[in-house]
Order: C-alpha cells, then sequence, then structure tokens
C-alpha cells in the first residue's frame, strides 16, 4: 500500500497480526470499540454490518471472530472511510471486509438481510455542549448527521427477523437508550456496566437486542478495565491479547 499521510501511524491490534492506521488530528478507536467487536455472540457465515464504524476498528476485529463472515461498514465521514479502506489493504482484507462511504440513510445495503448490526452511536447531542469545528470529531462525537432513533432505526431495518444488534453507550444515556430500543421493538437481552477500574462508577454499557421481541434483560456482572491503575484486569488482558471474546451462555 502507498505510504502515510502526515500525522498517521499504524498501530498493532495485537489479533491475529492486524494493524490498524491511526491519525492524530483525526478521532481514533477507543476502548468502546474493542469491546463491542468482542461482545455480541456471533456464527460462522453471518452477515454483518458496523455502523458509524470509523476507521473500522470494529469489522476488524469482528473478522477474527468466525468463520466465512460477511462484513461491511458504514462511515459518512471520507476521511475516516479512506482510512478505514488503507487499513484494510494494508491486512490484505480486501475481498473479506468492506467499507462503505455513505449516510445511515442512504448506503444502498439491502435491508431485512443481516444477522447482526453492531454501532457505537454519538454520544452527545449538538444541543447539549460545544460541538467540533473539525467535521470528522463532530461526526465522531455528536449527533450531527442524524439522532440516535435516526441511527437505531437505520439498524433495525438491516436486521432480519429475529436479528441482533449489539451497541455501546455512555451510561448517562442509559433511559434514553432503552426507550428507543423499546419504541423500535428491538428487546433488550443483554447488558453489561463497564468501570474504570473496582471503586468507579460505571462510565458506559454494552448491550445486546433482538429484532421483533420483547426486553428480557440479563444483567450481567460488571466489565472493570483496571485491577491497578497501570494493569488491566485479567478479563480484559483476554480480550486485548487473547481476542475472548465477552458472550455470555444466554441464547438470544
Amino acid at each position: 500500500m502507498n505510504g502515510l499521510e502526515p500525522g498517521e501511524k499504524i498501530e498493532d491490534l495485537f489479533r491475529n497480526g492486524l494493524r490498524i492506521i491511526q491519525a492524530e488530528h483525526l478521532p481514533k478507536f477507543g476502548l468502546e470499540g474493542v469491546l463491542l467487536a468482542n461482545f455480541p455472540q456471533i456464527r460462522d457465515g453471518w452477515k454483518i454490518c458496523d455502523l458509524c464504524t470509523g476507521t473500522g476498528i470494529v469489522p476488524l476485529l469482528l473478522f477474527t471472530r468466525a468463520r466465512n463472515l460477511k462484513i461491511s461498514g458504514v462511515e459518512v465521514s471520507p476521511q475516516l472511510s479512506g482510512m478505514a479502506q488503507r487499513s484494510l489493504e494494508l491486512n490484505n482484507l480486501q475481498g473479506r471486509i468492506e467499507i462503505i462511504e455513505a449516510d445511515l440513510l442512504q448506503h444502498g445495503l439491502e435491508k431485512r438481510n443481516w444477522d447482526l448490526v453492531t454501532v457505537n452511536p454519538p454520544y452527545f447531542r449538538p444541543d447539549r455542549g460545544a460541538v467540533s469545528p473539525v467535521y470528522s470529531r463532530a461526526l465522531a462525537r455528536s449527533a450531527v448527521a442524524g439522532s440516535l432513533e435516526d441511527i437505531l432505526a437505520a439498524a433495525r431495518d438491516l436486521l432480519k427477523s429475529r436479528g441482533r444488534l449489539a451497541l455501546t453507550y455512555r451510561i448517562s444515556g442509559l433511559g434514553e437508550m432503552l426507550g428507543v430500543l423499546d419504541k423500535l421493538q428491538l428487546g433488550v437481552r443483554r447488558l453489561r456496566f463497564v468501570h474504570h477500574n473496582f471503586d468507579s462508577k460505571a462510565s458506559f454499557f454494552l448491550a445486546e437486542c433482538q429484532k421483533g421481541s420483547e426486553s428480557q434483560i440479563c444483567v450481567e456482572p460488571p466489565l472493570i478495565v483496571y485491577e491497578t491503575k497501570e494493569r488491566l484486569t485479567q478479563e480484559m488482558q483476554r480480550v486485548y491479547f487473547e481476542g475472548k471474546a465477552l458472550e455470555s451462555g444466554l441464547l438470544l
């Protein structure tokens, strides 16, 4: 592949030799993306779509979890989608994963045909707090390209009957999220709260839902990231360095 753009670097994902391109001046993947890729139940041969894919962290990590997956990532920002595409080329995955530069409502993907949709929606409403003047950052952090309901409705429309939706969101938005999911008939089945350490309050949550079902929520044990200031818990070490999934025994 061609050389990196100014301000870009290649980071090791510690998973099957995969690497990803990141840029100092653009949104980078974070803990939420890593956990989202490892949270939902996945089966061989599934069709998976990742909305708001950013630089492609979720599709790359999802690829390692099962065989013969068909994965698409949708991202509206030309800069981020371009980086995601170049990361596919870096890992020789052009024919295994596709990145689509498109608005969530104009992506052209076949509806009611996907087994799993994943999404890490922008956390903040544009009328609550400052919106970044950098367009790519504004898209990643603030719902400037569509409301939370718009994003989740787009996910629902892609899913086949009884298909799965996996998402992550800020803890202060839990009530809003549950209300929208209920309205769209995306029944919550698994819920897990993520804490920075053993003494901290939850900062965000992971949820797995099922299209066309009522919520029957199983609240799983809290996920603790650090056991000391700099040392990951054993569970997080297995996630980061061994690719261990966060699947539960719950059958959806």
